[in-house]
């Protein structure tokens, strides 16, 4: 503006020495004699070594005035480029955490599914080991009842041929010459129908010992197909909570690097530094912070405790700490109350212009600030961040209560 307006006073003195030199021409006219010439000579030399002065001049401010708008363009574009790479960043982080959303009811899903499946095969490995258990118990007491079977009676593979032939020996008239060769037979075959009738009730028939034989087995064989659909099913879903949980890792490292970022950005306000260190293991957060010295690059000691350091510092540390946790929560409102309160005017007003910073550049989220102190370098911030494009007249509204008697 300086510049544009030096340009047009040596452009209103151009205009003049041609006006004077004009004059000088019409008086020229009207006079006569040699002196006169002269003098008209005279002035005509000196208007025209003014109007070569300032048309050099002008000249310098129209090339100087050229090579400042080619700077304030180069800026506009380099403004701008920053501008898009804050939206850019801004909506990869608005991404991030819908997917981070997605993920976790993804992953809450999954493991119901994978708990389900773990009980359905709790319940079939056990149902096995019961059937297996019965099968074990009944298996050696049949066995061994067949062994003696086979040691007084006849072979396993001969059993068929014998009960039909003393079926077939109880049926039928034997003639037989001698009388004490009929009362042997007799004795032995009532042993041996005693025996099979005590074998019976121990164990049950032959017949009925293979059916729950077969019966078991077709059970086993059922629940061990069952155990192979199930366990395909329970691999998939495995590895996909593997690479969910793997992708969600990566995510909250990012988020905390970024928290971090945040955090020490909005402590370098004032200064100071600041550093957050997250411990996911023991699910612990530990703040660490440096306070300077009160001088320009003068740091003071590390903080571990934010018990030791004074009620401004702890406010000033807090308001950092809780503005950086709010760039990844998505809730549409935030409100604080007397967060000023114990720190001094200086600080006070740095926690109030970060505040309103961070208002304008998240336009989308409410922030409600209650305090008891003095408001009035507000008018002065509003000043510095009317520039901003998503600043407007409504966007900060003053509530005073009114005193009380």
């Amino acid at each position: 503006d300086k510049l544009s307006d030096k340009r047009v006073e040596l452009e209103e003195k151009v205009k003049q020495a041609y006006e004077q030199l004009q004059e000088a021409l019409h008086e020229a006219l009207g006079t006569t004699g040699k002196d006169g010439e002269e003098g008209i000579e005279a002035q005509i030399a000196d208007i025209q070594v003014k109007i070569v002065d300032h048309e050099k001049r002008l000249g310098s401010v129209e090339e100087h005035l050229t090579q400042v708008q080619s700077e304030i363009g180069a800026h506009k574009n380099l403004i701008e480029r920053k501008r898009a790479e804050m939206e850019k960043l801004r909506t990869e982080n608005e991404e991030i955490v819908s997917n981070a959303q997605h993920l976790d009811n993804d992953l809450q899903i999954a493991e119901e599914e994978v708990e389900g499946l773990e009980a359905r095969e709790t319940n079939t490995i056990e149902k096995l080991a019961k059937l297996q258990a019965d099968l074990d118990t009944h298996m050696p007491v049949y066995e061994s009842k067949l062994k003696i079977v086979e040691e007084e009676i006849c072979p396993r593979n001969e059993l068929a041929s014998c009960v039909k032939a003393l079926e077939d020996l109880c049926k039928c008239e034997l003639k037989v010459e001698v009388e004490e060769d009929m009362e042997v037979v007799e004795t032995t075959l009532r042993k041996i129908r005693a025996n099979i009738k005590n074998l019976e009730k121990e164990c049950g028939s032959l017949e009925e010992l293979e059916f729950k034989f077969l019966k078991v087995e077709k059970e086993y064989e059922q629940q061990q197909k069952l155990y192979l659909r199930i366990s395909e099913p329970y691999r998939l879903i495995h590895e996909s909570l593997v690479g969910r949980w793997a992708k969600f890792e990566s995510m909250r490292k990012m988020l905390q690097k970024t928290t971090n970022f945040t955090f020490g950005t909005y402590m370098g306000k004032r200064g100071h530094a600041g550093q957050l260190k997250f411990d996911h293991k023991e699910e612990k957060l530990k703040i660490v912070v440096r306070m300077n010295s009160g001088g320009v690059g003068k740091a003071g000691s590390k903080v571990n405790d934010m018990k030791s350091l004074s009620g401004g510092e702890r406010s000033l540390s807090t308001l950092s700490f809780v503005l950086a946790l709010g760039t990844q929560c998505e809730s549409p409102f935030r409100a604080a109350d007397e967060f000023d309160v114990f720190m001094d005017a200086v600080n006070r007003k740095v926690s109030l212009r970060t505040l309103l910073q961070f208002a304008v550049d998240y336009p989308s989220t409410q922030m409600i600030l209650l305090t008891p102190q003095d408001l009035g370098s507000v008018e002065e911030i509003k000043e510095d961040i009317k520039a901003h494009e998503n600043y407007h007249d409504k966007f900060i509204k003053l509530i005073r209560m009114p005193q009380q008697n």
